[in-house]
């Protein structure tokens, strides 16, 4: 049995979410793999939602719970858009799980399609982290592009941290997560993830889109495929298309909105403990209705057109979050 750790950082609000997101691991990871699961909790996490994630290691053997409480941690953070301080929890992942020297972190509006057993044999000796580029939205958005290289990054190294694979040993090593936390209080525009890139600088391995296919890749390869090929390979858009780890990053959730491949999101949703007929019933019915003052439903040719306009307008609310 090949042991896996992987750490998850929620609030309460995002239980759901991260059932949903841990029970497509399990699903599809291979009978030989084991997870060790640590869960980041904010201080709004109740015992309640730790048992609703507990049920899941009933369900599927091959996996373990720990939950590790962070109520004090980042309270000087800055916070912007809807991303609240739970995302400077991958942070101090070397500190906080220190009896491995190498771990996964994954966000939580993520949909595994594949097992991570070859991703934690990935040989990051001399890396700090491996990530993939998160080049798309920063590349092709003039604001952003030149954000980036005000902080002196590149952008066409920029790596997206929504999935990471930590060398917690040379982190340790080399008192990195300090570093981490005297940047936490400053007003950077992507958060952990422009602090990751800038500490990280010079010590990050690039990994091939399959491990963190975002919506604004997707979005790339039907709408502007070369600007794609500029930072992935064919072979890797291929492989990544025939299963990723698809990666809900910005505003628009599949759980509230219409978006790229949310219908995925809602297979799983639907295979996990958490799933309410009640709650797909409203929220697919709130999708299909016009508004609350109209009870009609859309027709196939109003919905076609919908869906048309809602693409036209997709990559600039990506850009609001990672």
């Amino acid at each position: 049995m090949h042991k896996i750790p992987i750490v998850f950082s929620t609030d309460h609000n995002y239980i759901m979410q991260t059932g949903v997101c841990i029970t497509s691991l399990l699903v599809n990871s291979n009978p030989n793999e084991y997870y060790d699961i640590f869960i980041l909790c904010s201080e709004d996490v109740s015992e309640s939602d730790k048992q609703q994630l507990q049920n899941i290691s009933q369900k599927y053997e091959r996996c373990c719970f720990n939950f590790i409480d962070l109520s004090n941690y980042f309270n000087d953070s800055f916070e912007v858009r809807s991303i609240t301080k739970a995302t400077y929890y991958r942070l101090m992942i070397p500190l906080l799980i220190p009896q491995y020297s190498k771990i996964i972190y994954s966000d939580t509006d993520i949909i595994f399609q594949r097992g991570l057993s070859d991703i934690y044999n990935e040989d990051i000796t001399n890396y700090y982290l491996a990530a993939v580029f998160s080049g798309n939205a920063i590349v092709y958005n003039k604001t952003y592009n030149q954000y980036v290289r005000d902080l002196n990054l590149d952008p066409y190294t920029y790596v997206q941290a929504g999935f990471l694979l930590i060398n917690s040993a040379e982190m340790i090593k080399n008192d990195i997560c300090s570093e981490f936390k005297l940047y936490s209080s400053r007003k950077f525009l992507f958060q952990d993830q422009d602090i990751i890139n800038i500490v990280c600088k010079g010590k990050i391995k690039f990994l091939p889109l399959r491990y963190n296919y975002t919506q604004s890749s997707f979005f790339l390869l039907f709408s502007n495929k070369p600007l794609l090929l500029s930072r992935f390979s064919e072979n890797e858009i291929n492989d990544a298309s025939k299963g990723a780890i698809i990666h809900y990053e910005g505003t628009d959730k599949p759980w509230n909105s219409y978006c790229f491949r949310y219908d995925i999101w809602w297979e799983y949703y639907r295979k996990s403990l958490f799933f309410d007929a009640q709650f797909y019933f409203d929220s697919n019915n709130s999708l299909l209705n016009n508004n609350s003052n109209n009870n009609n439903n859309y027709t196939f040719q109003d919905l076609v057109k919908m869906i048309s306009t809602h693409c036209k307008t997709t990559v600039k609310r990506i850009i609001r979050g990672h």
